[in-house]
This record gives C-alpha cells, sequence and structure tokens, in this order.
C-alpha cells in the first residue's frame, strides 16, 4: 500500500536501524512501544515502522504544532515527487486519508459528539470512520500528555478496534507517577520495546556534549521570617497537644493497651504507629505491654524522642486512620482538630508536622534565586562573550510588573519579568536580553526592524511601546503565537539577542533552537516528563558549531534548619533539593570526576553534606568553576563513549559499595587466614621443639622442614580458596544468578538466554551487577528483585533465611515481591536460592513463629544496616571493558 507513495531520503542511524532490525519481534503482541530521547529522530522512526506496517494509521498528538509537524515531516522526508499529499494526508478525522493526523483534543471531541475550537462533531461517528477506512494502525505519540478525559476517550477508541496495531512513541515516559497511572499507561502502550537513549545521540551527533550544574541559595530575609514563624506554629501545637489531658485519656482508652494479643499483626502492618505511641506513653510515664517492645526486639529506654513525624502519625491515627480503636466520650477530636487548624498543622484530614505545600511553595520560587540567576549570567557571559544563547524557563510572567522594570523598585518575585529586570540591573556591556512568552514580549529596540520585517513575510506586522528603559521596547502583533516565536527566536540565533527568558508553558516543549547553549531552569517543574523536555532544549547539537557545549543549570533553594532545641522536626533540606534528585534518576549524564555516563544524582560528587552555608558557599563556588571547562567536558564525553556498546549500549545496572559488602563477608576471610596460621603452627611446632638437639640440619629436620614447605602451601591455597569462595563478588554473582533463574522459571523475563554480569567500577569504589541480554522489562524487573532482596525487612509476606550463619546480619534477606504472591512462587523462589547459596529456609511472617522470626529480622537483616549500599541506575558500559 505503502510501496510507491513513501520511500525514506535518507540514512538511518545506527540506533534507528536497532529498533528496526528488532520490529518483528516487538509487533507479537500488536503493540510497539519506543522511547527516545529528544533530537533522535523518533517521528522519522514512526513514520517508517507506520510504511512498513503498511495499514491506513491514525495518528495522535498533544497539539496542533507537533499534529502539522508529523505531516510535514512525511511530505520532506518520504513522499515521493509522484504523489500529491492531499490525497494520502489529513489533518481531521472527519475526512480521513491514508495517514491522518489529528490532536488527542479532536479525538475526544469526536468520540463526545461535541463542537471545538476546528470542528464540529456532533453529527461523526469516529468508530464507524475508523472501521469504514480500514484503519489498522494507531500512533500514540506523546501519550504521558493524555488528560483523564483522553485517557477515557482513547481507552474507548482503542478498545473498540479489532486487529489494531497500537505505536507508542515518547521522549518522556512519565517514571515518576503514581503506581496506578504508571500501570494505566503500560497497559495502554504496552511494556518498553526499545529505548534510544541520550549517550547514543551524543555519540552519533545529534545531540551535543553537556553538564548539569547545581547552584544554591538560602531563603531571603523576609522568606526565612515566614519559614521560621511556621515551624514555630509547629513547635506550639506539638507543645500544646502533648501537654492536653483528654488525648491522654483518648489514648489510654485503645484496647491494645489491656490486650495487645489481637493487635500485633495490625502494628506489624503499621510499625511507625506503634512506635509513636510507645513513644508517647513513654513520656507520659504510662506502663505500655512488654509485647510492644518484643515487636522491634528493644528496651523501652532505647525508644527515640518524640519528633514531629512520631506525633503527625499519632494524631493521624487517633483523629482518622485508626478512629474505631479509641473511646471519645469528651469531643476531644474535636478539641484537637481546633488546636491544629488554630497552627494551619492540617489541610483535608492530613495531620502536617514535617512538611508543609505553602512553605514549601515559598521555597521553590524563592526571591533568592534572583540572585542566582545575576551570578551565573555574569559567569556565563564572561566566559562566551557574544557567543552566549542562554535560555532561562520559568513558570510565571509577572507581566503586571512590567512597569517597574528600570525603576529600581527591587523587583522580587520570580518570573519572567523579574529575571529580565534583574539580569538588566547588572548593566553589563554588551548584554542583550529579551523575554519570550505568550503574554508579554520584549525585545533590545535595535531589534525593531528586523522583527517587522520578519514578521512581514508571513503576512503580519507589529507595532512597539517604551518601557522605563530606553533601550528596550514591549511587541504588540497581530501575528500568531507560532510565528511570533519563529520570528523572535531567528533574532536569538543570529546573536541580535544573548539570554533570552520565557515560560515553561510557551517554550518548555514543541519549540526547538539548536543554538542554546546555557540553560537555566528557573522552574518549579511540576513532573519529570516536562523536565526533561526542557533539559532537552539546551542539548541539541548545532550545525553552525560543531563543538557546542552546553552547560545546563537547576537553582535548588535550601530550608534552614530550626534552632529549636525542644523537638526534633524532621528536617530535610529541601523540597527543591528532593524534587531535583528524583529527576536526576532518569537524567543520563555525565559523572564529575570518573568518565563514565550515568543517572542519579550520585553522579554529582561536588554535592555533599552538610549543608551548612559555608559548605553551600563551596559547592557553588565549585560549580562555577567547573563550568568553565567547556572543551574539557567534550573531551570526557568523547572518552567515556569510545568504546560504547551499540547492540546494548546502557544498561540498567545495581552498583554495590565495595568497600561495605566486603566488611560484612570480612568475617569469612579471617576465619580462613585463622585456620592457615593453625595449620602451619601445628606442623611446624616439632621442628621448633628440635631446634636445640642437633647442631645441624639432620635427615629429620629436613623431613619436618619439608612437611612444613608442603602444609604451608596447602594452607596458603586454603586461605585463597575459601576468600575467593566466600568473597562478595562471587557471593553477589550467586545472588543475581539465584533471582535470574526463579525469574526465568516463574515465566517473568523473556528470555533464557540472559546472563548476569559483574564488573568493577574504574575507581573500584563499587561493583555494579546488570542483566545482560533481554529486554527493557527483563532488565528492571531483575534489578527491583535484587534491591528488594536487599532491601530492610519490614512487612514482608515471606523471608528468605539463612541457616546456622554466626553473622546475623547476613542471615535474614527478603522474598521480592513478584515472587510473594502467592505460596508457590515464594518456594520456587526459595529452591533457587538453595540450589545456588546453600542452607536457607523460607520463612512465612504471618503467623506466629514466623512474626518471631520476623522481629529478630527487622533490627538485625542486611538492609537495616547497609540500607545506602545498594544504588539502581543506568550506565553506559563500553564493549571492550
Amino acid at each position: 500500500m505503502y510501496t510507491d507513495i513513501l520511500n525514506f531520503k535518507g540514512e538511518w542511524r545506527i540506533y534507528q536501524k536497532r529498533v528496526l532490525d528488532n520490529l518483528d519481534k516487538h509487533l507479537r503482541d500488536d503493540k510497539i512501544h519506543i522511547v527516545a530521547a529528544p533530537g533522535s529522530g523518533k517521528t522519522t522512526l514512526g513514520i517508517e515502522i507506520i510504511k512498513r506496517l503498511g495499514q491506513p494509521c491514525l495518528i495522535l498528538t498533544p497539539n496542533i504544532t507537533i499534529r502539522e509537524q508529523w505531516l510535514s515531516r512525511v511530505k520532506e522526508g518520504f513522499l515521493t515527487s509522484s504523489t500529491n499529499s492531499d490525497e494520502v494526508l489529513s489533518n481531521t478525522i472527519c475526512s480521513p486519508k491514508l495517514i491522518t493526523s489529528i490532536t488527542y483534543q479532536a479525538m475526544h471531541s469526536s468520540i463526545s459528539k461535541v463542537k471545538d475550537d476546528d470542528e464540529d462533531y456532533s453529527d461523526l461517528d469516529i468508530l464507524g470512520v475508523i472501521e469504514k477506512h480500514n484503519i489498522k494502525v494507531i500512533c500514540l505519540d506523546e501519550a504521558h500528555h493524555l488528560k483523564n478525559e483522553w485517557w477515557k476517550a482513547l481507552e474507548k477508541l482503542v478498545d473498540s478496534g479489532k486487529g489494531v496495531t497500537l505505536l507508542s512513541l515518547t521522549a518522556t515516559p512519565p517514571y515518576d507517577s503514581s503506581f496506578q497511572e504508571w500501570n494505566r499507561y503500560i497497559d495502554m502502550c504496552g511494556p518498553i520495546d526499545e529505548e534510544v537513549f541520550t549517550p547514543e545521540l551524543v555519540k552519533e551527533g545529534s545531540l551535543c556534549a553537556h553538564q548539569d550544574y547545581v547552584y544554591f541559595n538560602w531563603p531571603t530575609k523576609d522568606e526565612k521570617e515566614m519559614v521560621d514563624k511556621h515551624k514555630d506554629n509547629i513547635i506550639a501545637c506539638m507543645r500544646e497537644l502533648l501537654d492536653l489531658n483528654s488525648l491522654e485519656s483518648l489514648i489510654c482508652t485503645h484496647p491494645a493497651l489491656r490486650d495487645p494479643s489481637p493487635y500485633i499483626d495490625y502494628f506489624l502492618e503499621n510499625p511507625t504507629y506503634l512506635v509513636s505511641l510507645m513513644i508517647y506513653l513513654k513520656g507520659k510515664g504510662i506502663a505500655y505491654p512488654k509485647e510492644f517492645n518484643e515487636v522491634f526486639d528493644m528496651k523501652t529506654f532505647e525508644l527515640p524522642m518524640m519528633s514531629g513525624k512520631y506525633l503527625q502519625c499519632l494524631i493521624q491515627n487517633v483523629l482518622y486512620d485508626d478512629i474505631e480503636h479509641y473511646q471519645d466520650t469528651n469531643d476531644t477530636r474535636k478539641l484537637i482538630e481546633k488546636i491544629l487548624r488554630t497552627h494551619s498543622c492540617i489541610h483535608r484530614n492530613k495531620v502536617s508536622f514535617v512538611k508543609n505545600d505553602k512553605v514549601e511553595k515559598l521555597l521553590v520560587n524563592s526571591k533568592g534565586k534572583l540572585n542566582s540567576i545575576q551570578t551565573i549570567v555574569k559567569e556565563e557571559y564572561s566566559q562566551m562573550n557574544d557567543s552566549l544563547r542562554m535560555l532561562i524557563l520559568c513558570d510565571y510572567i509577572k507581566k503586571e510588573m512590567i512597569s517597574l522594570v528600570g525603576q529600581e523598585h527591587g523587583i522580587s518575585e520570580l518570573g519572567a519579568v523579574p529575571i529580565f529586570d534583574c539580569i538588566y540591573s547588572l548593566k553589563l556591556k554588551g548584554l542583550k536580553l529579551a523575554i519570550l512568552s505568550g503574554g508579554i514580549v520584549v525585545i533590545p529596540k535595535e531589534c525593531e526592524s528586523l522583527l517587522s520585517s520578519g514578521l512581514s513575510q508571513h503576512g503580519y506586522s507589529a507595532s512597539y511601546s517604551k518601557l522605563g528603559i530606553d533601550d528596550y521596547v514591549q511587541v504588540s502583533t497581530n501575528a500568531d503565537n507560532g510565528t511570533l516565536v519563529r520570528c523572535v527566536t531567528h533574532l536569538f540565533e543570529q546573536g541580535h539577542i544573548h539570554v533570552l527568558t520565557g515560560t515553561k508553558s510557551l517554550l518548555g516543549e514543541g519549540w526547538d533552537s539548536p543554538c542554546i547553549n546555557t540553560l537555566i531552569l528557573a522552574s518549579y517543574v511540576g513532573s519529570f516528563v516536562l523536565s526533561n523536555q526542557m533539559r532537552g532544549r539546551a542539548i541539541r547539537s548545532y550545525d553552525k558549531d560543531s563543538n557546542k557545549v552546553s552547560n545546563i543549570w537547576h537553582l535548588v533553594c535550601m530550608d534552614p534548619v530550626s534552632k529549636n532545641k525542644e523537638f526534633t522536626l524532621e528536617e530535610h533540606v529541601s523540597a527543591d533539593f528532593d524534587t531535583l534528585k528524583r529527576r536526576f534518576e532518569s537524567f543520563l549524564g555525565l559523572h564529575y570526576e570518573l568518565d563514565v555516563v550515568e543517572s542519579g544524582f550520585g553522579r554529582i560528587t561536588y554535592v555533599t553534606p552538610p549543608y551548612k552555608e559555608k559548605n553551600i558557599k563551596d559547592i557553588n563556588s565549585q560549580m562555577l568553576q567547573e563550568s568553565r571547562k567547556r572543551d574539557k567536558q567534550k573531551k570526557r564525553w568523547d572518552h567515556a563513549l569510545a568504546v560504547i556498546d551499540q547492540k546494548s549500549p546502557v544498561e540498567q545496572v545495581v552498583s554495590v559499595d565495595n568497600e561495605q559488602f566486603e566488611k560484612i563477608y570480612a568475617f569469612a576471610n579471617t576465619w580462613a587466614l585463622w585456620i592457615g596460621m593453625i595449620v602451619s603452627m601445628i606442623v611446624l611446632a616439632p621442628v621448633y621443639a628440635m631446634r636445640g638437639s642437633v647442631g645441624s640440619l639432620s635427615m629429620t629436620m629436613s623431613f619436618y622442614f619439608l612437611i612444613y614447605i608442603i602444609f604451608a602451601f596447602i594452607s596458603m591455597y586454603l586461605v585463597s580458596f575459601i576468600t575467593i569462595k566466600l568473597s562478595p563478588q562471587r557471593n553477589l554473582q550467586r545472588i543475581g544468578d539465584a533471582i535470574l533463574s526463579a525469574l526465568q522459571d516463574a515465566g517473568y523475563v523473556s528470555s533464557r538466554t540472559l546472563k548476569v554480569r559483574i564488573r568493577k567500577t574504574p575507581l573500584a569504589e563499587c561493583v555494579i551487577i546488570y542483566l545482560d541480554g533481554g529486554e527493557a522489562k527483563d532488565k528492571n524487573l531483575f534489578t527491583t528483585c535484587l534491591k528488594e532482596f536487599f532491601a530492610m525487612i519490614e512487612n514482608q509476606r515471606y523471608m528468605i533465611v539463612r541457616k546456622g550463619r554466626m553473622n546475623s546480619i547476613n542471615k535474614y534477606f527478603a522474598v521480592p515481591e513478584i515472587f510473594s504472591k502467592n505460596k508457590k512462587d515464594a518456594q520456587l523462589f526459595e529452591e533457587h536460592i538453595k540450589r545456588l547459596m546453600g542452607r536457607h529456609e523460607l520463612v512465612y511472617t504471618r503467623n506466629g513463629s514466623g512474626r518471631k522470626v520476623l522481629l529478630k529480622a527487622r533490627a538485625k537483616c542486611f538492609g537495616y544496616r547497609n540500607q545506602a549500599m545498594l544504588e539502581d541506575k543506568k550506565q553506559v558500559l563500553g564493549n571492550l571493558e
């Protein structure tokens, strides 16, 4: 059907060819799900897949711009010269052709039979149209954009199609969505079949070398006062609650204080609640059942102090989560709620002593970030001069402040206009600024004629109004946003603008300007999807600068530590910082010290605690120094990717702290050494006893000396054998092999040709373990199981316990969740562990005997002592390593 119509006019890149070569394998479930980093040519790849499927196709896109991009790409890159595009391409479902591209909103409107801005769908039967025109391929572009009502419409559309193949393409899967949202996404699109990663694109030249930098600030004086006031409120609220006699009376009505036996299982499922109850009762001098201590295998004096975390948990259960176990005869709950509301410590039936949305939003949008932006702009301009092409992305415009620009009124809110003003106030000679947003556009006055000329070529005009500063003007035009953005972007690319400030809603996605060499993310990014898209703006390669290297700046406001000594409030570094670290789990970038490309915040090695003012100042200084080394970053990227394996360029690995892991097995090596020493001493003893009986080396002495030498070699071999046999790497290999074989026997992985690999990192501080071969879902499942096996014992249904082990830290392990759903799967996992690891037994924790083992394991398991030892991340592995 497509043979005489479409023919790709270019050459396939290595990673595109890899995807196409595996196409038949991925079609087994009639779903193809491809994740490709920005700049990978996924639209071109999608068109080729549509061509090879050979059936009429409906393409669904997030917006009109991307809808038209698909059709334009077909015309430019595939359509043969003899084909009339109007006969095969359409942008409306009312008149479908061989390839029809519409928006998700149009799909929703047509299924709902309503009128939207483009079309009237009230009389359209879209399901009938699809059947009539034999549409057998549905392509979902960036399906993570789907709103809830769009999901429902899409599910109805897909469910109605018989024999339909679903092609899903995205640069940014919703990795940080909820469990339910992720499952819904995967159920629709299918498991991820292929991933095209950033390092591949850097290696191939589609993306440029780049590095992420973090710049910290503290809240301004006003912001700090607000934060301190809130924390003082929390302390006052906690103090008032702890002094409330009626709360004590209410808590004492819990039946578990009289007869704990029926409630032990309940508390096992809610251990933090039980700890908070014990801490409260201890503080009041009220005796509680000894069975409570047995749950944690601890003494009363070992309990921690009351803190915001524990009191929050206790009050949450008293008010809402465990209400049926308390007898409130004096309306104590109403009084508690009143106290919480007075101190702003409750919202929508959620008690909050640890985090507060209002305070977090205040810090995320801290005015102190304006100072950070000034510092970064000065530094980057001093290094790049006229070559600087900086984009600053933010959440808000704040156009009501435009009249204050240049008036030295001290604009101090985070937004496009305030950012423009704070940079302008630096008075940097020759630096040219602009604002580009949906609500306001500001350009240098000298660019008036250039912009007018560009707009006139598209049939539009513009007028200009003065600002409070002479050298900049505000633009008014009858042009649509798309045309205006293109014309201002052209000025940016030509060097008439050095720093462009805009909003993420306009420039975050679908906009492309490959000249960008510096990006400042002054945005509280709502999701990984959007943050990855925004980061992607800066890392495109630029044909006019083959040596382009981009710097990406992330701004973080720190949360000042409370000076109150009465209670611990579980100080967190900042919501900004927490969010940033989560985002880095999916960013692949260059390690700060090693020539290794990997994901995870661990690669930003300059950022280390304690996060106090002097340390933060030093970190910021290091970041500025490192940002000057663009040439060095380019060379390091080239070195890191020199031996990249094109068949499996990026692996999902678990990194294990080698030093900590070896300590766990040190007892075995020490034991082996003692055996060797004892054997040697036994053999040497007769020789030593005869040392004075002869004057020269007699036959007897020679015989004993020979025996000694033989046994010395034997003991050395024994030491070596046991050390290797019980080495951490060998044990890790066995555990990995056991997990893999269990997954294979249970049918959870797709291939029998997979191998567990272990490698040391360049500095040998860590070893990595990963699954060689298989699909992305196999690798993810393997690393998930491995981390769960070593995780803290909490309330898992099944555990693995090693028999006869002297070292209790290496005795208790968790059965991965996928094997814990039923006894049969748990026993299957146990069989493979015993086969490869020796004497182990499966323990079911939901009965009396299992519960006792669970209590011991909680305080002594591997995960309890080594929580930070394992890190799950993606890493580039060379094929010559």
